[in-house]
């Protein structure tokens, strides 16, 4: 993102700093701890799929209705619930009715507290063709959720390639999510959870202590 917004905008790098994104990890995690809420497919037996964003073309949704499909073919009580809303909810919801999936994927809309639905899903999905660093893949890794994600970003890969937990496609498509997927849940045991420590460089101490820095620094630069 740094390279790209200073090859667009013609700022030195050397000019532009990096703040992460800040992240309650423990807040998240003491949700996770309570017992799990209930999944808007109750007879369902799963595996649950999770996937947070804006209803819109780059968060790839689309790939993700296509990819269920076919995991369906093995799991065939496998379901998914997308929290958001946005202007692509119309094409999805046509897209799960030519697709047959209508009974299994639920919208739920905006949702404040998206890890209120961690306890009950398998695996977090991140079906984006771009991304910078969306906080839903923070906060479903401070959760200790299963990954599953396209390669939406150089930053995104970089950041999830060779962690454990995670299973990252080696593309930004349908096929790839689909194969990525199933080979995730046939890997996977019934609620295993993980320990995501590249989460802890976004936790809020950490945040807020880079911009503190960052201000302190600039504040320096004035008086000089």
């Amino acid at each position: 993102m740094v390279s790209d917004l200073a090859h667009e905008l013609g700022i030195p790098e050397a000019r532009l700093v990096v703040l992460p994104n800040p992240i309650d990890i423990e807040a998240i995690r003491a949700r996770v701890n309570v017992p799990p809420s209930h999944w808007p497919q109750p007879d369902s037996a799963g595996p649950h799929l999770l996937a947070v964003g804006r209803l819109s073309r780059e968060k790839g949704f689309d790939l993700l209705l296509q990819a269920l499909a076919r995991v369906r073919e093995s799991f065939p009580s496998a379901d998914l619930l997308i929290a958001g809303a946005g202007p692509e909810e119309p094409s999805l919801k046509a897209q799960c009715r030519e697709l047959g999936l209508e009974s299994a994927v639920h919208f739920a809309g905006y949702v404040e507290q998206p890890a209120a639905f961690f306890p009950r899903a398998s695996v977090f999905v991140l079906s984006s063709r771009h991304e910078g660093l969306p906080n839903a893949l923070l906060e479903a890794a401070a959760g200790g959720l299963p990954i599953v994600a396209l390669p939406s970003s150089e930053g995104v890969a970089d950041l999830l390639r060779g962690q454990p937990g995670v299973w990252l496609a080696p593309e930004i498509s349908a096929s790839a999510l689909a194969d990525t997927l199933l080979a995730t849940l046939h890997e996977l045991r019934p609620g295993q959870r993980f320990v995501h420590s590249f989460v802890e460089q976004f936790g809020l101490e950490r945040a807020i202590g880079a911009y503190e820095a960052l201000i302190d620094s600039l504040l320096g630069e004035a008086r000089r």
